[in-house]
């Protein structure tokens, strides 16, 4: 009868021959395939299920295998149980497993017997492993959702037993086959009376296990036998002790004999016998005075009273019961009492615990009923059957998927089945037969798990289904992007470094508009595991992330993400330092387009929510910017394609092959190894702790063999030197991409290479490209020219020194390789086309990530060039790649050198002519307007020009000239500035110190006195002067730009702070070219300042000590004649103070002193030549009471100009109260001085009151 989901077939030859068989109409015999008489077999046997001869038969898969049977490798793997119910052994040599109708020799038995009546178990694991006295592995696992099962007969045609066309779907560690009606007799377990006895010394030797030995002045008690020191611990062995021995063993002896008795009404009836034990640390166990099993246990021969455990067995394990199969000493048993004896050993008298808990088995086989398939919540692997359940519940289902949501849910839950019952959490955790029943819609508000389980009466309860979903706030429910978007909500866990943290993640692709919405359609959704990641990179304000995806289980689940090759290891990789967000891409890509794997990538945009109960988006800072989703280096077909290495692959061929290293730093607590040549090494993979101790041998003797032949006198030799044990153009690319990139971690950091099986050490995959294309300011990785190599000592640089030794061999090739890679792969169109596509695709997504991250502009650890903004981060890589290429050509293909010039430049006549010549192959190429012969991406340049005579050169020019060989292939440009006149632009003015701003200038308080510099240009010339390109060269920063003129004999001014000049001098009449950056040095200062095509014009250093009066006082430089020599400039004769304080900005100093006026204190009226409380109570008697009649300046009166300017303390304009109080301020309160500060200041109309 079919099962659940399929049928079952325990036969024996039952084979439809490949004979000739009339079927068709004309009566014509057909002849059938091998496949066909399979399919036709299995539709005969659907219903037809029979016992065959060798009475083979599958009794029991589990196919979800999570916390069950571990295999020698201590991996849960899928396991298949077959079951001989027929009286003779059957040699399975030859017999096939397979899940394939089209391959139905897919895995075949070693030559192994099968004893009737016994089991054997063959894990489904993918690791394909048949030899005889070790375990068996399949090279195929078993689907969840159900598959044909079948096994074969030796002639590839006979199917002895199987499911077919399949088995249903399986449920987590719940195990489904035959149901059987065999009886189990539990003869021992914790209920069980014991005598106990921790011997004082040899008396008793043995005699203590046989049937007949006296034991009843022995202790009483019950199993499980042990101690306890610490019964509040997360481990305590407390609940499993009925027998506390700790005042009798501890500190006393290692030792103690257990005795207890089981009764068997019919020995003859039991087929097998199972024990179950728990145990800390070793035991010896005999059944009626016969040692039948022993753990950790020293030999009969050294076996003692107090003898030791000879190893521990740590709590986690022995609180699990460990099987072990007694069914060979069932012939021990006898017929009414029995006697097992156990000797339980602790691993030395001062263990603070101890345990003895056996629970064992006899079972009576029944037959095998293949009527009846079922599920079985207690898998027993290599034992029979026990009761199951015909049907399992069905999942429920939920209303509402996971995902993001905009608003909180009524989630409905449902179910087919009637009557069932389900229960939920929303904890993220299994729900059972205590948990909350559904009785209306769950209402979610905050991101949660909604776990959900179906009870049917009389079937397996269901499986535990979960629904996660997150709350977005109002601010995000319109977000969209053209990048994918990555929603992460930790539920309030915070993910630190060292374990995973379990998040609920939801990923969004872009559709087919090219835009992602943050509550579109997902393209995956479910659990994942993160948790922080990186060296240097742990001190970032964005953090990079391991990520794993997660089954219900928080199992790893392979899953396709973002069209990326199913896999359950992942990064989140966040750029942070490297500003262009790229460049770990650009090199992951530019390796994979020359046939060397590194991970693909995808960029995205991310939130993370870790706070409990809160919706996405609630807070801006969990908005985290523009990351890298991408692959995690890995053994994989998809990745690093090379065979598996298991723990049991310790002989060739499969020790030779399976091996990822890498030379970096270690992790946490491994230590790796070290070759002949002081290479320090990590296990990547397998990881240091999983490698076998032969294949760690395996390896390191490869690497030694390699560098033995490497710096052996022999190494160039193809068959005997290093070719014989690398991948020579693996390493000749993995250098390339180093050196391409100037990646500063390269070779000594992040270098991976693997050994396939039977193959040579390949280098790869790149890894860690974030300090490439220029973004690292030591090791010269900032600089486009110069190897990389040169940098590093010896151990750093492994292997490549002496490599590129061979001259003829590794020397030549790598040549060759870089020449066919720009002529082909590596081309600039290639390269900074890749770079332009990148920065389109970040183009919006950038804005976002820099609001979030304001660091453009400034230093991040190790920065070289900093731009103010991502757009010149952009062109300044992308110019740093054009140079490192052509420096690269340059150096390995051998470009033609530059042209040379007739003349270096410098002064000309109108009307000279320049000559270039080159040496070599090649047409001369030139620009007479300062840009460059070869173009963006090698090109020839829009302004370039053949050269072909020579050139006539009438007026100030820059000649810029190359020689070029190839398409992409020039010389070094040769470059010199022909000037045939200098600009007519002079400075005329400088206000190098001037002096501070008064309370009218700056009543708010926001400048300074060097706000207030200024820098004055006159246009001498006769004509209108164009001023585009000229600039400062040192001193203070500015350039001209387009369209700047200033007409014949116009004057300028560049400020330090228009609005600070504005406030001092306004705005009428005065053309201010410009605010400049940096401020004049108030002492001296060289100025340089040049013309188009850096032509010089001025190149002087003024001096404070020229005229006191401009320094402070308030009057500027002025030149005195601007038809002077140039290089007269930067005498002392040559400059006077200014004609009027505060200089002549933008206007003639026509050189008529003011009236210089007495030297005054501010604010002094009684004239006493110092400003105190005297003078504040004058201002007030004169305003008030007439008292002085006269004030010091001028005729007398507050409306003269020099009483004003002496007295107006708040720089106001009038002389009033205010003044008085403000000089009070000023001296008892800590208040701004006088408009006119502290120092003696000249004052028109006003007498000497004052030395300065």
């Amino acid at each position: 009868m079919p099962g659940p989901g399929g049928g079952f077939f325990p036969l024996a030859h039952c084979e439809i021959q490949g004979e000739d068989v009339p079927l068709n109409r004309e009566g014509d015999k057909v002849r059938y395939p091998g496949r066909w008489r399979f399919l036709l077999w299995l539709t005969f046997l659907a219903t037809t299920p029979v016992w065959g001869q060798e009475g083979l038969v599958i009794t029991e898969i589990l196919s979800v295998n999570r916390s069950g049977l571990q295999d020698e490798d201590g991996e849960y793997q899928d396991w298949i149980e077959l079951y001989n119910g027929g009286d003779s052994a059957v040699n399975l040599a030859g017999y096939k497993l397979t899940d394939d109708v089209e391959d139905l020799s897919k895995w075949e038995f070693p030559a192994i017997t099968l004893e009737p009546r016994r089991y054997l178990v063959v894990f489904a694991s993918d690791k394909d492993r048949r030899l005889p006295n070790s375990q068996l592995h399949t090279n195929f696992k078993l689907e969840r959702q159900g598959e044909l099962l079948a096994m074969i007969t030796p002639d590839g045609s006979t199917v002895v037993a199987g499911f077919a066309p399949e088995y249903p779907r399986q449920i987590s560690d719940v195990s489904w086959g035959l149901a059987t009606d065999s009886e189990f007799i539990r003869a021992v377990d914790s209920d069980t009376a014991v005598r106990v006895l921790v011997p004082p010394d040899a008396m008793l030797g043995l005699d203590w296990v046989a049937p007949g030995f006296d034991d009843s002045s022995w202790r009483e008690g019950t199993f499980g036998v042990g101690l306890e020191r610490s019964p509040t611990s997360a481990r305590s062995f407390t609940p499993m002790i009925g027998t506390d021995v700790e005042e009798a063993m501890y500190r006393v002896n290692t030792s103690v004999y257990i005795r207890s008795t089981f009764s068997v009404a019919d020995s003859s009836a039991i087929d097998s016998m199972l024990l179950g034990m728990q145990y800390d640390d070793g035991f010896v166990l005999f059944l009626n005075g016969e040692r039948i099993l022993d753990a950790n246990a020293p030999p009969a021969a050294s076996l003692g009273w107090d003898s030791d455990a000879t190893t521990s067995h740590p709590d986690t394990r022995a609180v699990e019961f460990e099987e072990f199969d007694l069914s060979e000493h069932v012939s021990l048993l006898r017929d009414g009492v029995n006697v097992l004896a156990i000797q339980g050993l602790n691993v030395s008298m001062s263990s603070n615990d101890f345990l003895i808990n056996p629970v064992l088995e006899l079972i009576d086989l029944g037959p095998v009923n293949a009527e009846v398939r079922q599920y079985f919540l207690e898998p027993t692997p290599g034992g029979p059957n026990r009761q199951g359940y015909d049907a399992v519940s069905p999942d429920p289902s939920f209303s509402h998927d996971s995902g993001a949501y905009p608003g909180a849910l009524a989630v409905e839950l449902s179910t087919e089945a009637e009557g069932a019952i389900i229960r939920y959490t929303l904890d993220g955790t299994i729900p059972d037969e205590t948990s909350e029943a559904y009785t209306g819609p769950v209402a979610i508000e905050a991101a949660a798990t909604l776990t959900a389980r179906v009870w049917v009466e009389a079937a397996l309860p269901g499986e535990a289904v979960a629904r996660s979903y997150l709350m977005l706030a109002d601010s995000v429910r319109n977000f969209t992007s053209d990048l994918p978007i990555v929603l992460i909500d930790t539920f309030g866990r915070a993910i630190n470094e060292g374990t995973y943290t379990q998040v609920f993640c939801q990923f969004i692709d872009v559709g087919e508009d090219g835009r992602a919405r943050i509550t579109g359609e997902s393209d995956y959704v479910g659990r994942a595991g993160m948790k922080l990641r990186g060296s240097s990179s742990l001190g970032f304000a964005k953090k990079q992330y391991a990520f794993e995806t997660w089954d219900e289980a928080n199992e790893d689940l392979d899953v396709s993400v973002l069209g990326l090759p199913s896999e359950s290891d992942w990064i989140l990789h966040a750029p942070y330092s490297d500003k262009s967000l790229m460049r770990n891409v650009l090199s992951y890509e530019w390796s994979n387009h020359i046939g060397r794997y590194a991970v693909r990538t995808k960029f995205v945009e991310v939130y993370i929510n870790s706070r409990r109960g809160s919706r996405i988006g609630s807070a801006a800072n969990e908005y985290m910017g523009v990351y890298v989703f991408m692959e995690k280096i890995k053994r994989d077909g998809d990745r690093v394609d090379i065979d598996r290495l298991l723990p049991g692959d310790e002989s060739a061929p499969e020790i030779t092959g399976g091996y990822i290293l890498k030379k970096d730093r270690l992790d946490p607590g491994d230590t790796g190894f070290t070759t002949s040549r002081g290479q320090r090494l990590a296990y990547f993979y397998p990881k240091e702790r999983l490698i076998r101790p032969a294949q760690r041998t395996y390896i390191r003797n490869f690497m030694n063999t390699f560098e033995a032949a490497l710096y052996g006198g022999n190494f160039r030799d193809p068959e005997n030197g290093y070719a014989a044990h690398i991948d020579v153009m693996s390493f000749i690319d993995h250098h390339i991409m180093v050196e391409l990139t100037k990646n500063i971690d390269g070779y000594r950091l992040s270098t991976f290479m693997y050994k396939p099986r039977g193959g040579k050490l390949t280098m790869g995959p790149i890894w860690d490209y974030n300090l490439s294309l220029g973004n690292a300011n030591y090791l010269n990785g900032g600089n486009p020219v110069g190897w990389y190599y040169p940098q590093l000592n010896a151990n750093d640089y492994p292997w490549y020194a002496r490599l590129f030794q061979d001259t003829a061999g590794f020397r030549a090739l790598y040549n060759e390789r870089w020449r066919q890679l720009r002529n082909e792969l590596f081309t600039l169109d290639y390269l900074l086309g890749t770079v332009e596509q990148r920065t389109a695709q970040l183009r919006e997504s950038q804005q976002r990530n820099f609001q979030r991250w304001n660091i453009l502009g400034s230093y991040v650890w190790p920065n070289f060039f900093i731009a103010p903004t991502w757009d010149a981060e952009i062109v300044w890589m992308s110019g740093w790649l054009e140079d490192r290429v052509a420096w690269m050509d340059g150096q390995l293909i051998g470009l033609p050198s530059g042209p040379d010039f007739s003349s270096d430049g410098g002064f000309i006549d109108p009307g000279f002519e320049l000559t270039i010549t080159s040496e070599g192959e090649g047409q001369i190429y030139y620009t007479l307007d300062g840009s460059d012969p070869k173009g963006p991406r090698a090109v020839l340049g829009e302004a370039a020009l053949l050269y072909e005579a020579p050139i006539v050169l009438s007026e100030n020019t820059q000649v810029i000239a190359r020689v070029r060989s190839g398409p992409e292939f020039w010389s070094p440009p040769t470059s010199a500035v022909f000037v045939t006149g200098i600009p007519t632009l002079r400075i005329t003015e400088l206000m190098y110190h001037p002096p501070d701003p008064t309370l009218a200038e700056d009543p708010e308080d926001n400048f300074s006195a060097t706000n207030m510099e200024f820098i004055e240009f006159q246009n001498v010339g006769t004509e209108p002067l164009d001023l585009a390109g000229m600039k400062f060269g040192r001193g203070v920063r500015f350039e001209f730009e387009e369209g700047q003129v200033l007409g014949a004999g116009e004057y300028g001014v560049l400020v330090g702070d228009l609005e600070a000049f504005t406030a001092r001098y306004g705005a009428e009449g005065i053309t201010v070219l410009g605010d400049f950056s940096g401020s004049l040095s108030d002492r001296t200062e060289t100025i340089e300042f040049l013309g188009e095509l850096e032509v010089p014009i001025h190149d002087f250093a003024y001096r404070d000590s020229w005229h006191p009066q401009t320094d402070g006082e308030g009057y500027s430089l002025v030149i005195r004649d601007t038809g002077i020599p140039l290089g007269d400039w930067g005498e002392e004769a040559s400059w006077r103070a200014s004609s009027r304080r505060l200089g002549t900005p933008g206007a003639v100093d026509d050189g008529e002193v003011e009236p210089a006026g007495g030297l005054q204190m501010p604010g002094d009226v009684n004239q006493d030549g110092v400003l105190n409380l005297s003078d504040a109570v004058s201002v007030l008697t004169y305003l008030f009471q007439g008292t002085p009649a006269e004030l010091p300046c001028g005729d007398g009166s507050a409306a003269d100009a020099g009483n004003r300017a002496l007295l107006d303390s708040d720089g106001g304009g009038t002389i009033h109260m205010a003044d008085a109080i403000y000089v009070l301020n000023f001296l008892y309160q800590g208040g701004a001085p006088p408009a006119l500060g502290t120092e003696c200041v000249p004052i028109a109309g006003c007498e000497d009151a004052c030395a300065p």
